[in-house]
């Protein structure tokens, strides 16, 4: 019996210090902001830091985000502050709540309080009762259960069932807890238990995840031993198995959350600045520090302390991470429930990037149900790329590193419009009904942990043993073919028989992952491969996969095409489509077959939207080593009866993966079209459970946005740049190769839309991220004046840089004495973000205080104050609570005025469209010295790619140059990179001497293995300049060469004298592999034997001998021996590569199971071995 609960409310007027920490002193808090979930809104958040993971309501399509008003509303994407019925948000609601905290207190969590609550606990113990005694005079305190005390408790009311392991300590000083529950408990791993882990609050403001993992262990403990069917049914699960609980894994961070203003505090309490304070820029997110993908890029987490998504300084470096590796490191689980909250989305791996299922799909699918029967009721189930990608996250590092299955719930969100969706309910009626939900998931983990590759589903879902990737259509001979199965089925055959004749069988390899995936995905299922060869373009052939006596689904396809051509020319644009409309076939494919024959380059065509189908990488791709991949006049793929407003087609989809699937495996691509990729960088949504869908598509109908991870970073273009090949009038400007093997050209272009793209290695330091170094400018469009991101003249400009809330101010003082006109005259380029982010010349009289902004003389800035100024909030403008000096020449109101307390406003934002010659009058200040500042204001979140200036003159009426700089000397002609105003706290970065941006910027732009242009190369005026950019391209990717496939000859169905097999250690059947192909029959075997092993648990093979299946054509008496590899003899001190023999008879053409024991030496000498490979060899 339970001696406390956790149900009962009170007010706490003391909390446990901890000493060995810090001083602290009080912060802001967090609150929570809403948000309309669209994909342009949710890409802003990512690249803001924000998790876009969580927090996500699919029926109002919102996602909660979390920070300061600073931090959200400077994103800009129309965040709205969750307030209650009367007016409060969380961050109030949080301060009513307990005793403030102490500033310069020993812990940062001093004060924390579960006052005035039912449900929810601290982390730290707190005595009731010891405080009722010692307060006799006031209303005595009902007993609470913190969770250090349940774990107190359940350890103490049951001793040899639960046994507590402290797996690390928090920076100040709290244990990091891990319970075992199982039979015989010790706090150590049993050798031959499957593991399952329970863990949660990784993420401290989850407090349901929390409740929902101790309810679990409750269940479990309460359950135990009784008679009844739950009873009998935990007793069985708990006696089999090792059940592993971590209900609080950032115990510094959950403690936080109970402390007035911090209830919605995200990550653990790293002092990141080490200033003593924990505040809204400190912590590192538990969930983004694991090593596998770490830092992978800066999307799917952040470099940034103050994101919420902060990875930390290095893998692993927080005491959180380093527990749970310690732990896994012990025990191995076999499968892992990482609980998280509110998104109603049941998670599972891969998160590092979209649609790359793992080899264990089958498992992970079988378990988590689909979006139509989910394995917890009311959540959908998918990758868990398919919202947004992380890398550094727990669970892909548990499978990837660890071998385990891991799962993420993000648990029910909060109904209430009036609180933030981690806010649930503080009812015990609604926090059990969250336990409940999650109940037949949590027990069908446990019941699969004994063989996952035979999952046990309350749905009544199973795995196939063997899944064939099918494909209609085949455009080679030999055709590879892939599926994936059971590694413990063992060897596999691919079978197959052409226009219904006899059934032929080939040989399987096993597959083990292309250049960048498909890698450590594979633990209780494999992807083999094997070839067909012998068919004629015409033919009709049927394919399948046997092993271990299964036999997998039947699919057909067609032979269409069979030539030695080594290209293929895959024609996209979408004519059958609604978008630019239907029309009666390609309007470019003749085009580009003209080309590529000029070229003298050998092709086949492929025509993604006849039939609409897509590219299939084994069917099409695999057969050409080059694709030629044009989109035409393409704007997206939208299916011919998509009503308008729609999502895009799956199609668009499912070919870039076929795409990059073709480039995982060493294939070579050009990527053309006047809008190629737009759709993927605009981040149009698709549904991925059908191949249609209706007029909205968002998140409440299961849509997701695609990513523009192919154009990052397969293709090199990191950001994509709409119309960024026009001139100042609208025309397309020419474009010139700037790298070899690109000639100079220059080619014009017909008007038609254009982009840019700024490369990925200028973005991703080289040096840090090696793994994209590989992408380089090679075209560039000819620009009067040069690029604008480039010296205009000379080899040096002034570079303003980018900083949210900064005031950079590039300052000269001109003496106009005698003069009685004058002009400032200067070049910029610039990249600002619209309506926040400007661009302005101050003046004043030097000394004085008469500050005003100038006019350009020809209409290039304007007046408009743009949305900073503007009060929105009740703390008033953004834009002067961080420019104070801005008041010169605003004033801020609901609608803001460009009339400023000395002077008027007059700048410019957006992007200049290149170098633009900026001329303003200075005859206000002739006869006089003036000072003038060349600015560039910035607001709180949000950059653009930044300001440049050259060639700048001041010339006098009578013609004089008073200044003439290119910047080009170190005295910069005497301007001066001033700090800011007063006011302005962020005092770097300033102007500075340039060589170049910090980035570059290309219409083209190539990696080793592709070629992307931001125009169509059927665009390009005349076909002989069309000729020669492909013949660039094609020496830039090499000669083209058809691929070839090693076909073994088909044999009539049949069987060999081999078997080969594996015996698994701990509690996965076979994680490191399948039995492999068999060897080929020596003298002295029968060729009419059939021998078999089955993978097994190791442990049982020492005991009752390895199970094997033995079968002769004819009565014969075979002598079976098991044998292991001379290495594995070497490493166990084995006399004899023979462990065990057996000899048996075996009558004609019946098969026999049996078991062959291992010598008592053996077993002696591998007691050891976690795992083992042995073959069996059968003579007469």
């Amino acid at each position: 019996m339970h001696t406390r609960t956790r149900g009962v409310c009170g007010l706490i007027a003391a909390a446990l210090t901890l000493s060995a920490a810090p001083a602290w002193a009080a912060s802001a808090g967090l609150d929570a902001y809403r948000v309309k979930a669209t994909p342009k809104n949710l890409e802003k958040l990512s690249k803001a830091g924000f998790d876009v993971g969580e927090g996500i309501d699919r029926k109002r399509d919102t996602i909660d985000v979390f920070g300061t008003e600073r931090q959200v509303r400077g994103v800009k994407v129309g965040a709205q502050l969750v307030t209650d019925g009367q007016g409060q948000s969380a961050v109030d609601r949080s301060r009513g709540r307990g005793k403030s905290r102490v500033p310069g207190a020993a812990d940062p969590t001093l004060g924390a309080s579960d006052a005035g609550f039912k449900v929810w606990t601290k982390y730290d113990a707190f005595d009731e009762k010891a405080f009722n005694a010692a307060n006799p005079t006031a209303a005595p305190l009902p007993v609470k259960e913190q969770y250090t005390e349940q774990y107190a408790r359940v350890v103490a009311e049951h001793p040899g069932l639960v046994a507590k392991r402290v797996t690390g300590q928090t920076d100040n000083g709290r244990e990091i807890v891990a319970l075992q529950v199982t039979k015989n408990a010790t706090g150590a791993d049993i050798p031959g238990r499957p593991a399952v882990l329970y863990n949660s609050l990784q993420h401290a403001r989850e407090w349901l995840a929390g409740e929902t993992c101790r309810r679990t262990l409750d269940y479990m403990l309460d359950n135990y031993g009784k008679t009844t069917s739950s009873g009998l049914e935990v007793t069985k699960l708990v006696d089999e198995n090792e059940l592993w609980f971590v209900c609080v894994n950032n115990p510094d961070g959950y403690e936080f959350t109970f402390t007035p203003g911090h209830r919605l505090w995200r990550k653990n309490l790293r002092d990141n600045d080490a200033n003593g304070v924990i505040e809204p820029g400190d912590g590192v997110d538990p969930n983004r520090n694991f090593s596998s993908n770490w830092g992978r890029d800066d999307e799917g987490s952040s470099p940034r302390p103050a994101d919420e998504t902060y990875r930390g300084p290095s893998p692993a470096s927080e005491p959180e991470t380093k527990a749970m590796e310690a732990l896994f490191a012990e025990i191995h689980p076999t499968f892992q429930k990482n609980d998280h909250t509110a998104a109603e989305l049941l998670l599972y791996p891969q998160g590092f990037q979209q649609d790359t299922p793992t080899a264990d799909n089958e498992i992970f699918a079988a378990l988590a149900g689909d979006p139509f029967k989910p394995a917890i009721e009311g959540f959908l189930p998918e990758l868990s790329a398919g919202l947004y990608i992380t890398n550094g996250d727990f669970t892909d590092w548990a499978y990837s590193t660890q071998k385990t299955l891991s799962y993420t719930p993000e648990g029910t969100a909060a109904e209430s419009p009036d609180v933030s969706v981690f806010e649930y309910p503080d009812s015990p009626l609604q926090v059990g009904q969250e336990f409940r939900r999650h109940l037949p998931f949590v027990l069908d983990l446990a019941k699969s942990a004994k063989d996952p590759t035979e999952p046990v589903s309350h749905l009544g879902n199973g795995a196939r043993k063997i899944v064939v990737d099918d494909f209609p259509v085949s455009y080679g001979d030999p055709q590879p073919v892939q599926a994936t199965l059971q590694r413990k089925l063992g060897v596999a055959k691919l079978r197959f028989r052409v226009n219904g004749g006899a059934a032929l069988e080939v040989p399987t390899s096993e597959f083990t992952g292309g250049e960048r995936y498909y890698k450590n995905d594979a633990v209780y299922y494999h992807r083999v491969r094997g070839v067909i060869s012998g068919t004629k373009p015409g033919d009709s052939v049927e394919a399948w996969f046997v092993a271990g006596g299964v036999e997998s689904a039947h699919f057909t396809y067609a032979a269409q095409v069979e030539t030695d051509n080594p290209v293929l020319l895959l024609s996209d644009e979408d004519w059958t489509g609604k978008n630019p409309g239907p029309a009666t076939g390609p309007a470019y494919l003749d085009t580009y077959k003209g080309l590529l024959d000029a070229a003298g380059v050998k092709y086949d065509v492929y025509d993604v939207a006849k039939d609409r189908r897509r590219p299939n990488p084994f069917g099409i791709l695999s057969h050409y080593s080059h694709v030629v991949w044009y989109t035409g006049d393409d704007q997206i793929n939208r299916a011919p009866d998509a009503p308008a407003g729609s999502g895009i087609d799956r199609l668009a989809v499912d070919t870039q993966n076929d795409v990059s699937d073709f480039l995982n495996e060493g294939g070579k691509l050009f990527y053309t079209g006047q809008n190629a990729g737009k759709q993927f960088a605009d981040g149009y949504s698709y549904n991925p459970f059908q191949k249609q869908e209706g007029q909205y598509c968002d998140t409440s109908t299961r849509c997701i946005a695609v990513q523009d991870d192919f154009l990052q970073y397969w293709l090199g273009a990191n950001t994509y740049i709409s119309d960024g090949g026009l001139d100042e009038n609208g025309a397309t400007l020419p474009v010139r190769g700037v790298a070899a093997p690109f000639g100079p050209g220059p080619y014009q272009l017909a008007n038609s839309h254009t982009a840019t793209f700024l490369v990925t290695s200028s973005i991703y330091d080289p040096v840090a991220y090696p793994q994209w170094a590989g992408s380089k400018k090679v075209l560039a469009y000819d620009r009067p004046g040069g690029s604008p991101f480039d010296p205009r003249t000379g080899q040096y400009f002034m570079a303003a840089g980018t900083a949210n809330a900064s005031y950079r101010r590039l300052t000269r003082t001109i003496d106009l004495t005698g003069k009685t006109a004058a002009e400032l005259s200067f070049w910029t380029s610039y990249d600002l973000e619209q309506d926040y982010d400007y661009l302005f010349v101050e003046a004043r009289t030097a000394g004085q205080q008469d500050w005003t902004t100038l006019k350009e003389k020809n209409g290039l800035n304007s007046q408009d104050t743009g949305s900073s100024c503007q009060v929105g909030t009740a703390a008033g403008s953004n834009w002067q609570q961080d420019h104070p000096f801005l008041a010169h020449y605003q004033t801020a109101g609901s609608t803001c005025t460009s009339n400023g307390t000395s002077g008027t406003w007059w700048a410019a934002t957006g992007n200049s469209g290149g170098y633009k010659n900026w001329q303003l009058p200075l005859d206000a200040y002739a006869g006089k010295q003036v000072e003038i500042s060349i600015t560039v204001a910035s607001d709180p979140a949000v950059s653009g790619l930044g300001t440049w200036i050259d060639d700048a003159t001041v010339t006098a009426n009578d013609g004089t140059k008073l200044v003439d700089t290119s910047f080009e000397e170190p005295t910069l002609g005497g301007f001066v990179a001033a700090p800011p105003p007063a006011g302005t706290k962020v005092t770097t970065p300033r102007w500075e001497q340039a060589k170049s941006a910090p980035f570059v910027e290309a219409p083209g732009v190539a990696t080793e293995d592709t070629v992307y242009t931001g125009f169509g190369l059927e665009k390009i005026v005349g076909t002989d300049k069309q000729v020669a950019l492909l013949k660039d391209v094609f020496t830039h990717l090499g000669v083209p060469r058809k691929p070839q496939f090693a076909a073994d000859k088909p044999k009539p169905v049949g069987g060999e004298g081999n078997g080969g097999g594996n015996a698994g250690g701990n509690s996965n059947p076979n994680p490191g592999g399948g039995g492999g192909k068999p060897r080929a029959a020596t003298p002295g075997q029968l060729k009419v034997l059939k021998l078999k092993l089955d993978d097994q648990l190791l442990r049982t093979a020492r005991r009752k001998g390895v199970r094997a299946y033995a079968q002769c054509t004819v009565t014969c008496k075979v002598v079976l021996q098991l044998r292991v590899d001379r290495a594995t003899a070497k490493r166990y001190r084995l006399k004899s590569i023979v462990v065990g023999r057996r000899t048996v008879t075996l009558t004609g053409a019946r098969g026999k199971r049996l078991h062959v024991r291992m010598t008592a030496t053996a077993v002696r000498r591998l007691a050891k071995a976690k795992r083992l490979r042995v073959t069996l060899r059968g003579t007469t």
